[in-house]
Order: C-alpha cells, then sequence, then structure tokens
C-alpha cells in the first residue's frame, strides 16, 4: 500500500472518530436545548447560533484554508521550515483578524435598535462576542492541525471536549436554565475547545521562533487570502443559510426553528461519513501540487468516486429514518422540519461531492474561478430567497437553500472535470446511484416493522450489507481500494478486523466482475 493511501485512510479513521464523538455530544446537545426552550425561542437561539457561526467564518475568512494550504504545500516539498513559519505568521493574521471582526460587530450592536433578532435577545449577541473570538481560534488550530495531516490530535480534542460540553447543557438544562443560561453555555464550551486545541497543537509541534521571510509567498498567501475572502462573502449566501434572515422578515420564529434544525442535522450527516474525506482533501491536493501536479487529475477523480461511495448510503439511511429521527428525538412539535430534512440531505450531498472540485481549486491557486461560480450562484440564490419565501414561507426556503446548493456543487465540478481534461465517468457515478435506492428496500421494511430503536441499527447495518455488496458488483471499489482497506484492519482489533478483512478479501475476489479499469486511478484522460 503507498504512503499517500496509508496515511489517507489512517486519517480518515481518526478524523472519523473525531467527528463521531463531536457530532454524537451536539446532536444530545440540540436536543436537550431544543425540548427545553420549544420551537419559538428555539427558533430565537438557532438565529443566534447562526449569526455566532457567520462571526466565526468572517473572522478566519481565508485564513483557515490558507493555513491548510501552505503547510501542506510546504511539507510537499521538504520544507518543514517554511511550514512552521506559515503557521506562525497565519496565527497572528487570525487574531488580528478576529480582533477586527468583533469590534465590528460590536459597533453594530451598539448602534442597531433591531438586529435580526428581538430586542429581548440582543443583549445576548454581546455574550456572543468572546464566543466568536474562541471559536474563530479553535477553527484556525484545527485547521493547523489538518494542514500538518495529523488528524489524530483533533480526534483526542474531540474525544475529551465533547463529554465535557454535554456535562455543562445537562447542568443547565437540569437547573431550568433560560435562552440565556444556554447562550452563556456555549460561550464556555467555546473556550474549551479553543485552549484544548492550542494546548495540543503546540505541545505536538513546537512553536516557531521567526515567520515568513520569503516575500513571493507573503505575497502568494495575501493573494490567498483575499480571494477566499471573497468565497467566504459569497458562501455566507450561498451555503450559511440566509433563507433564516428571510424567515426572520416574511414569516415565524416557529418556522426559523424548523428550517434551522433540519439544516443543521442534514450537515450533520454528510460530515459524519463522507466529509470525514472532505476535510483531508485539501491539505492532500496541495502537497500533490508541490510533490507531482501531474496526479491532480487522477487523485480529483479517485476522490469524487470515493465521496461519492460513502454519501450515498448515509442520503438513504437519512431518507427512510428522517420522520422517526425527529418526532422521537425532538418531539411532534418539530414535525415541519422533517421536510427540510429530507431535501437539505440530498442537496447536501451535491455540495459535499464538489468538495474534490473545491479543493482542487483551491490547492491550485484558481480561487478566482470560484469566486466567478459563487457571484452567479449567490444572485440568484438571493432572488430566490426574497421571492420565494415571502410567497410560501417554509416551503419557499427549502427550495432556495436546495437551488443554491445543487446549481453551486454542480458549477464547481463542471468546471474541474473541463480543467483537469479528465472523463466524466457517467455510468459509474448511476450505478452507485442505483445500488444507493436498492438497498433502501430492506431498511424500509425493517423501518416498517420494528420499533425504532430496534429499526435504526437493523435497518442500518442492512442498509451497509447491501450497499457494500452492490457497489462492489457493479463496480464501485477497486481492487487497490480493497487492499488498503484490509491492510488497514491490522490496526484494529481481532476480534472485528479479522471479520471484515476477510469480507474484503472476498469482495477483492468478486472483482471479477467488475470493470477491468481502475475507475477513478488510471481513467481516460479527455483529448
Amino acid at each position: 500500500m503507498s504512503d499517500l493511501r496509508r496515511v489517507f485512510l489512517a486519517n480518515s479513521l481518526y478524523g472519523s472518530l473525531g467527528l463521531y464523538t463531536d457530532y454524537a455530544a451536539a446532536l444530545i446537545i440540540s436536543v436537550i436545548i431544543a425540548r427545553h426552550l420549544g420551537p419559538e425561542q428555539y427558533g430565537t437561539y438557532t438565529l443566534l447560533i447562526w449569526i455566532s457561526s457567520v462571526g466565526v467564518v468572517v473572522s478566519n475568512n481565508g485564513i483557515t484554508t490558507g493555513v491548510m494550504k501552505f503547510v501542506g504545500e510546504a511539507r510537499g516539498k521538504g520544507a518543514p521550515e517554511q511550514a512552521g513559519s506559515v503557521l506562525l505568521y497565519l496565527e497572528r493574521l487570525q487574531l488580528l483578524s478576529s480582533i477586527a471582526t468583533c469590534a465590528v460587530f460590536g459597533v453594530i450592536i451598539a448602534l442597531a435598535e433591531r438586529i435580526v433578532v428581538d430586542t429581548r435577545a440582543q443583549q445576548l449577541l454581546w455574550i456572543l462576542l468572546p464566543a466568536v473570538a474562541l471559536r474563530s481560534l479553535y477553527v484556525y488550530y484545527i485547521s493547523a492541525a489538518k494542514g500538518f495531516e495529523n488528524f489524530r490530535l483533533a480526534a483526542q480534542v474531540h474525544a475529551f471536549v465533547a463529554p465535557l460540553s454535554l456535562v455543562i447543557v445537562l447542568v443547565v438544562g437540569q437547573r431550568g436554565g433560560t435562552l440565556k443560561d444556554f447562550v452563556y453555555a456555549y460561550a464556555l464550551i467555546c473556550l474549551l475547545y479553543a485552549w484544548s486545541m492550542r494546548f495540543a497543537l503546540f505541545r505536538r509541534f513546537r512553536r516557531p521562533e521567526t515567520t515568513i521571510r520569503n516575500e513571493a509567498l507573503v505575497s502568494r498567501i495575501h493573494r490567498h487570502v483575499l480571494y477566499a475572502s471573497a468565497i467566504v462573502a459569497l458562501e455566507l449566501l450561498v451555503l450559511r443559510q440566509t433563507e433564516l434572515l428571510f424567515l426572520d422578515r416574511f414569516s415565524t420564529q416557529e418556522n426559523i426553528a424548523y428550517y434551522g434544525l433540519g439544516r443543521s442535522l442534514s450537515a450533520s450527516a454528510m460530515l459524519l461519513i463522507p466529509g470525514v474525506v472532505t476535510a483531508l482533501l485539501l491539505p492532500v491536493m496541495s502537497r500533490t501540487f508541490g510533490e507531482d501536479p501531474s496526479l491532480l487529475g487522477r487523485r480529483f477523480l479517485a476522490a469524487t468516486r470515493y465521496i461519492l461511495i460513502l454519501a450515498v448510503p448515509v442520503v438513504t439511511l437519512c431518507e427512510v429514518f428522517a420522520a422517526d429521527v425527529i418526532t422521537i428525538l425532538y418531539g411532534k412539535d418539530y414535525g415541519p422540519a422533517v421536510l427540510v430534512f429530507r431535501v437539505a440531505v440530498a442537496t447536501s450531498a451535491v455540495g459535499v461531492i464538489s468538495s474534490s472540485a473545491s479543493s482542487y481549486q483551491l490547492g491550485t491557486d484558481r480561487q478566482p474561478v470560484i469566486v466567478r461560480i459563487m457571484a452567479m450562484v449567490t444572485a440568484l440564490t438571493l432572488i430566490l430567497d426574497y421571492v420565494l419565501i415571502r410567497a410560501y414561507e417554509l416551503k419557499g426556503a427549502i427550495a432556495a437553500g436546495a437551488f443554491g446548493s445543487v446549481l453551486l456543487g454542480a458549477g464547481l465540478l463542471w468546471h474541474a472535470y473541463n480543467t483537469l481534461h479528465v472523463k466524466f465517468d457517467f455510468y459509474t457515478y448511476v450505478r452507485v446511484i442505483a445500488a444507493g435506492a436498492l438497498c433502501a428496500v430492506p431498511a424500509v421494511i425493517a423501518q416498517k416493522t420494528l420499533p425504532f430503536w430496534i429499526a435504526l441499527p437493523v435497518g442500518g447495518f442492512l442498509l451497509t450489507a447491501t450497499y457494500c455488496a452492490l457497489t462492489v458488483l457493479l463496480g464501485g471499489w477497486t481492487r487497490e481500494d480493497l487492499r488498503s482497506m484490509r491492510a488497514l484492519t491490522n490496526k484494529i482489533p481481532r476480534w472485528l478486523g479479522k471479520p471484515i478483512g476477510a469480507f474484503l478479501r472476498g469482495a477483492e475476489e468478486a472483482m471479477t466482475l467488475a470493470p477491468k479499469e481502475p475507475i477513478g486511478q488510471d481513467a481516460e484522460r479527455r483529448p
């Protein structure tokens, strides 16, 4: 097994562990808060946290992708000292950006009588200012760890902080916490994540003493941050749920809660499995660009196929169990969020799959392309937001959000395929999607005949087993994929690794039914 493939799969494993721990705690926390506050107050809480997330994104703008890109590129060139200097330089830039962002937000809060939310909640925005700064630092440090391709570090931090976060929210809930109390809890959790990630990062990597001295590199970093900032500004208008603002203007707080809940659950679902791979792509593409740019097309195809294979069963499982999950976890009051969740999880998959394209474009200094595509999608999405939400409220928000996600993902993929001159393997992708549709049958049977807490694991197992068999038989995986995964089973406990290894060995033998040409590895280039 090649070193890159081994590191990629190991990082996928550690990334999965970290994300599963973090999002399991986040799911329980959201259930506690939603049930405790009710739809109306939870709508206000959702909007407050959304404003905080906007502050984090604005504060970090292109700096987080910059640290992943340029640290990964330096490592690909065999220059660890340069990687450390990049880390220090961008850390200082991030601190300045956080201070400026918080100052601007503070001025806006002080001058505005009504900022998006009702004035009763306006004072809570002041609590969010330190939370924005702390969360921004955490995101920067975890991006730095990704640049060094050390996903084990992030997994360890998540394993430590996620349970503490859950305990904090449980205590607040048990003491009859109000909306204000839960916002304070959010700020405290941001502090725990930022401090823990910083401590872990600089304990593992020695803090550099000198910053960048290469003026050409500084110029490239500034150019990247400038374009990435424009991308972030446009992304805020397409992917960061701007529908919440229009719902606040034309609809009710309850609809804000339904839409925010459905979209956040769909984002979490996509991050849990395919999202683990997307987090690895920018460092890998940047390192490939530094080592051998001729391999970019091959790795783009492999990444796109791999993410598609991972995303399809997640979408299928969510579509089958959406109503049960939301009704049982959040209560019948949140029933309207089911439609939001079902549509959002399907359209979010397009965005996750297109991350192979955006990672290629960012990793090869093609940021202007992303800016142009996003500018077009942003204009169309905002027009649809206004027209559809004003007329149809929640259903209009669902349609507008779905349109923006699909159009943006399709545009990024179209550009990458045409720039790299690689073949779009339409029939392979159709076969993978068909496998996902067929594997829904046993899951639906389990969902209709068994109690939820039994149906979910049984249906999930049957769906996964059926999907694995179908994707192997239909040619979704390559022999090299199966061989690499089988080698990785040696690192997990024998009682689990042995049966998985036996299954993968059998699947490898069954590959005689699959296409002989490795899809995504040596795919035919178009003339």
